[in-house]
């Protein structure tokens, strides 16, 4: 019985050594790495990936931008090799200045800004946005107040109109085409003001500053109905371009390009991913070439360039 008793306590002596060592082992030894959860690990695989700069334009407020772009930076994130994030230019120049210098590898660019400064820098369109219709055509908007009593382009003669940056495509169709295509003569407004970004536009218009505005159509869409009304629209045009240069990685763009263009919101799995996009992105991408924004720079041709 003696020797029963004394192998019994020596067996639960045995038990509370391995149980301390193996407490040691998982809770206080830091030099042993505790199971990583599988966001933990997610997030540790992401840190690791080579980071790649995306610049974005000025025709939004950085916190508007980062609402609608942030979103795509994740999405190419999750399906290339690479970590993308955003770098903001405070003007439209000065994200050409990012791009041609290097500090990002692609951009998302105006029409008018990528046309003026693609043989200078080196710039070449490898991406167009589509519209809910699946094409990659956009327009811009002749916008008023509800109550403004204006109603056409001829309605506009003699009045005031905000715009967006003399920089960008929708600051300057109105003043090369839209009154001249209506036979209007050249620009018979009484005054014109540009402003940084298309919602100060919008803002203009609803406090009575301004007649109208011009503003992308789908910004124009968001007011629609908010006491704002839409008045004209451009001819369809290319959208904004997603640029790049011919000296950056061509691993990186050809990642970044097959992504974006598998992006379709006919597919279950972009269903919720999308919603949460900047909404001209939100229809998927078509390949681009410089050769499909040339007629805009005949569009443009009357008006003496800035840059």
């Amino acid at each position: 019985m003696k020797r029963l008793i004394s192998i019994l306590v020596v067996g639960a002596v045995g038990a509370l050594l391995v149980g301390g060592y193996l407490f040691f082992v998982f809770f206080e030894d830091i030099s042993t790495p505790l199971p990583q959860a599988p966001a933990a690990a997610q997030a540790k695989a992401v840190q690791s990936k080579q980071v790649v700069y995306v610049g974005v334009i000025s025709r939004y407020t950085p916190t508007t931008i980062y609402q609608g772009y942030q979103p795509i930076m994740d999405y190419l994130t999750e399906v290339t090799p690479y970590r993308f994030e955003l770098k903001l230019g405070r003007t439209y120049w000065e994200t050409v200045e990012l791009l041609a210098s290097g500090k990002v590898t692609v951009a998302f660019l105006g029409r008018r800004v990528y046309l003026q400064g693609r043989d200078r820098h080196g710039l070449t369109a490898i991406l167009k946005p589509l519209n809910d219709d699946f094409q990659p055509t956009f327009q811009d908007a002749v916008i008023t107040r509800n109550d403004s009593g204006i109603r056409s382009l001829q309605d506009l003669v003699g009045r005031s109109v905000a715009m967006p940056s003399q920089d960008s495509y929708s600051g300057n169709w109105l003043k090369a085409e839209g009154f001249t295509a209506g036979g209007q003569g050249k620009f018979p407004l009484k005054k014109i003001q540009h402003f940084e970004h298309h919602h100060t536009v919008v803002y203009q218009v609803l406090r009575g500053n301004f007649d109208a505005g011009v503003v992308r159509e789908s910004v124009a869409e968001e007011y629609e109905g908010k006491g704002i009304s839409i008045v004209a629209r451009a001819k369809p045009v290319p959208g904004s371009p997603i640029v790049t240069t011919k000296h950056h990685d061509p691993a990186i763009v050809g990642a970044f390009t097959r992504a974006l263009l598998a992006v379709d919101p006919r597919k279950p799995e972009f269903a919720d991913r999308l919603a949460a996009w900047d909404t001209e992105f939100r229809h998927g991408f078509a390949a681009a070439t410089d050769r499909d924004y040339d007629h805009l720079q005949t569009i443009l041709a009357p008006l003496k360039a800035d840059k």
